[in-house]
């Protein structure tokens, strides 16, 4: 027992201090070099920005911009991989406020400084988030010459990695079958939201080339063309949107009603009724609330001699919004045939309004 308190007491406690020590002195002089890198970054933007928006301003002459960039290399510490981050960030933000010719300026400069092989660096980098910014670098930019860098990841066992690499191939391609085959089944809604930014970015009206989306095997390929119909507002050839309704997957189904809701597919109440009562129950109520704005007489009539067999309240609940929606009065008189249908209304009319 003396000696393990010996050993404490001349030993452990002493070796504690100094790694205690040197760890403050670590965090202090980390902090000190934060906040030194940080106003030397704020310093470096500033001077960026002004000489981006400088360049791309005036009129181009090649010698005089050649010149002026050998300068610019020489007044920042570009070999610094946070510089080339800055400067190519700048790239992207006054890329996003500027049309025409001068976007061509800015990817003239993006080649120039040999930026693109700082991104082509980064695809190749064995972190994931690494690679993530090169693509987005290549995307942004609209750097299609070395975009056989992204195909081998187009495949990639790493969601991530495989997700970004198809939202930029997609970016850097033509919108056909052939560059859009390795989409991933599952894609998130963040990804989706991209991919129908650039398509809007490419087409600014409806793209017939993406008409094969919808006869696609990729589940997220047929969700994404559903969702182009519906933002297009492109009404035509209805009749292949009706059939996804019958589609093996319930979320390929849901789009489909989220379409027919929004393109307001009158001619679908039919098929509607037809398949309603044999699917699950969130197609059911979603189908309901489709209904309570393309539907007609008929579906109230059929509300009105199907109520009384529905068994799940929920169910029951998106029926009597979608014939309240429809026809009050007619909501009213079913309602009064029933001590709890009249509560269901009462409910839908306070509480889902």
């Amino acid at each position: 027992m003396d000696t393990f308190l010996y050993n404490i007491k001349n030993f452990a406690i002493p070796i504690l201090f100094v790694g205690i020590l040197f760890a403050s002195i670590f965090l202090i002089f980390k902090r000190l070099h934060n906040q030194w890198s940080f106003k030397n970054k704020k310093k470096y933007r500033t001077f960026i920005q002004h000489f981006l928006i400088e360049i791309t301003i005036e009129e181009f002459h090649k010698q005089k911009v050649k010149q002026k960039l050998q300068l610019f290399r020489h007044s920042i510490p570009f070999n610094s991989d946070w510089c080339k981050e800055l400067i190519i960030d700048e790239m992207i933000r006054l890329k996003k406020n500027l049309k025409g010719d001068k976007l061509i300026i800015i990817s003239l400069l993006y080649k120039s400084l040999k930026l693109n092989q700082y991104s082509s660096k980064l695809i190749g980098d064995f972190r994931a988030y690494k690679k993530c910014i090169g693509f987005y670098h290549f995307m942004m930019m609209e750097y299609k010459k070395k975009k056989h860098l992204i195909t081998p990841y187009l495949q990639s066992k790493n969601d991530l990695i495989r997700s970004n690499a198809n939202v930029t191939y997609i970016a850097l391609t033509n919108l056909s079958e052939e560059n859009l085959i390795y989409t991933p089944e599952r894609i998130s809604k963040l990804n989706v939201i991209k991919i129908m930014d650039i398509i809007y970015y490419k087409k600014k009206e409806y793209p017939k080339s993406l008409d094969f989306l919808l006869s696609s095997k990729n589940i997220s390929l047929i969700k994404i063309g559903l969702k182009i119909r519906a933002f297009y507002n492109h009404r035509a050839d209805t009749d292949q949107i009706l059939q996804l309704l019958y589609h093996p997957s319930e979320s390929v189904q849901t789009e489909v009603l989220k379409t027919i809701n929004k393109l307001l597919l009158v001619e679908a109440e039919d098929k509607l009724l037809e398949i309603i009562t044999s699917h699950s129950k969130k197609f059911q109520i979603n189908c309901y609330r489709c209904l309570a704005n393309i539907g007609t007489i008929k579906t109230t009539n059929f509300i009105s001699d199907t109520i009384h067999e529905i068994k799940d309240v929920d169910i029951q609940l998106s029926a009597i919004y979608c014939i309240e929606q429809l026809n009050p009065i007619q909501a009213e008189q079913l309602a009064s045939t029933n001590f709890e249908l009249q509560k269901m209304l009462k409910h839908v009319k306070t509480v889902w309004k």
